[in-house]
């Protein structure tokens, strides 16, 4: 049987890669901004008389204005389809990814593949990780 191998350029696994470091951070910038648009700040402005108001703005409108509907449509596809490979990857490639990408600092490969729970080599792990962003590249239509 003839499987057909897809060539996912340097360019989306750069992008992908990138997404994986922010993931963390694009979470927290999704789920703020669903509560701002589920939940919108609304003051009474009691300034009868005209002149400047002293209201306090949340800030929903300058977040929904410094993001177009698309990236946040685009960063909501790429978080589900990361979520997604990693659901369906095995528990040393969710150990790889999150060692390499999801901590306070993002580790060297050496320090990855020298961790304790992880056992397998430098080179193994780079083509683990290969292997899923490149899965997640594809998810998104790369």
């Amino acid at each position: 049987m003839y499987i057909e191998q897809v060539k996912v350029s340097n360019k989306s696994k750069a992008l992908v890669r990138e997404h994986l470091a922010n993931y963390k951070e694009t979470q927290k910038e999704i789920k703020d901004l669903r509560e701002a648009l589920l939940v919108p700040f609304v003051e009474t402005d009691e300034n009868i008389g005209g002149g400047r108001s002293n209201l306090v703005n949340d800030g929903s409108d300058r977040i929904i204005k410094a993001m177009s509907h698309r990236q946040i449509t685009f960063r909501v596809k790429m978080l589900e389809a990361i979520e997604l490979v990693l659901s369906r990857a095995n528990d040393e490639a969710k150990r790889i990814i999150a060692l390499r990408y999801f901590g306070s600092e993002e580790w060297s490969w050496v320090k990855v593949a020298s961790h304790k729970d992880i056992h397998c080599s430098i080179d193994t792990c780079k083509r683990i990780e290969r292997r899923i962003v490149e899965e997640i590249a594809l998810l998104i239509g790369f």
